[in-house]
Formats: structure tokens, sequence, C-alpha cells
């Protein structure tokens, strides 16, 4: 026991285990703004705001840390003397929505309301890429590819964060001058038929 007391390491624990108390204290703050600015933006806007819910799982992870360290259930110490925690909120919309069948209920409303409109050519654009682990982005995509049997472009995109935004619009700009393209090829060729019939009795 005395040499416990009079361990360096001991009291040094104790020095962080105040100053890991203080940033709990703060922390708690913190939960309460993020959870009624929260609360504001899904009652008048109808969702939440998605940079919050990225930072409010980072600090729910970063509590859980110093909470570990506070009971000696872990002897890391958390940020800042270990990097900031990078977890995840949920990657679903806030009502739990499937991403797959809210695509398959946007194709039945759009054949209902014009059969042509819908056999016309579309894109797959997946949003708040960002909020998909890294190592789970090919996963997740390849699972909403594969239930919607899309055989068409795919696009991920973070729109908040502009991650493959530009790769996107580039991709409409070029799909748009080769639409350009072909009708200027089609409208002198439609011109020169016109210019070859033969004058219809009147």
């Amino acid at each position: 026991m005395k040499a416990n007391l009079t361990a360096r390491t001991t009291w040094l624990r104790a020095v962080y285990m105040i100053l890991f108390g203080v940033a709990f204290d703060l922390a708690e703050l913190v939960v309460g703004a993020i959870a009624l600015v929260q609360f504001l933006f899904a009652l008048f806007s109808g969702r939440p705001v998605d940079r919050l819910a990225l930072f409010g799982a980072q600090l729910a992870a970063w509590i859980g840390e110093i909470v570990a360290f506070l009971t000696f259930a872990s002897e890391a110490l958390p940020f800042p003397f270990a990097p900031w925690p990078d977890a995840r909120p949920d990657v679903l919309p806030p009502d739990d929505a499937d991403p797959v069948a809210a695509v398959q209920v946007i194709e039945r409303e759009l054949e209902k309301f014009s059969a042509e409109l819908a056999a016309r050519e579309r894109w797959l654009v997946i949003n708040k890429i960002d909020l998909v682990p890294d190592e789970l982005r090919d996963e997740y995509c390849a699972d909403i590819v594969r239930r919607l049997d899309w055989s068409g472009p795919v696009f991920r995109i973070a729109a908040i964060a502009g991650e493959g935004t530009r790769e996107l619009t580039y991709a409409i700009m070029e799909h748009l001058e080769q639409q350009r393209a072909a009708l200027e090829e089609q409208l002198p060729a439609a011109a020169s038929e016109a210019d070859a019939a033969p004058p219809q009795p009147e």
C-alpha cells in the first residue's frame, strides 16, 4: 500500500481523473445543447442536422471512453491524448425508412403518373454516404444496387460535405452535351427527309 501511495503513476492518474471528470461535466452540457438544437430542427424542418448527429455520435463515444477511464475499465487516455473517436450515427434516415423501399415507392408513383417518363433513363444517386463508415461503404451501396436490381449509373455523394458532387456534376454536364450533340445530328437528317419528300396533292 505504501508503494501505491508514493507511486508517481498513481497520483498522475488522479490528476487525469480530475481533468476528465470536469470534461465529463462539460460534455453533459454540450449534449443538452445538441439535443435541444436537434429537437428544434426536427420540429420545424422535419429532420435533425446531419452534422450534429455525426458529432453527437462521436461525442457519445468520447464520453464512453472517459467513463471507461474513470471507472478503471480502461487505462487508455481519451482525447486529447488519443485521436478523436470516429464513431458514426445510424446510416438510415431518422424515421428508419429503407432507402430501397423509398426508391420503389417513387418508381410506382412515377409509373402511375407517366409510363413514358418512367421508361426514361434514370441515375441512382446515394446521398449521405459520409455517414457510412469507409470500410462499409462498398457493402452498403452494393446492397442497395443488388436489391433494386439496378443496372444504370450509380453515384455516391455527401451533399452537405460536397463529397462526390463534382463528379456527379461533371457526369450530368457530359450527358447533356452528348444528348445535345445527338439531337443536332438528328435535326439535319430530319430536315433532309422532309425536303426530299414529294409534295402531297391538295
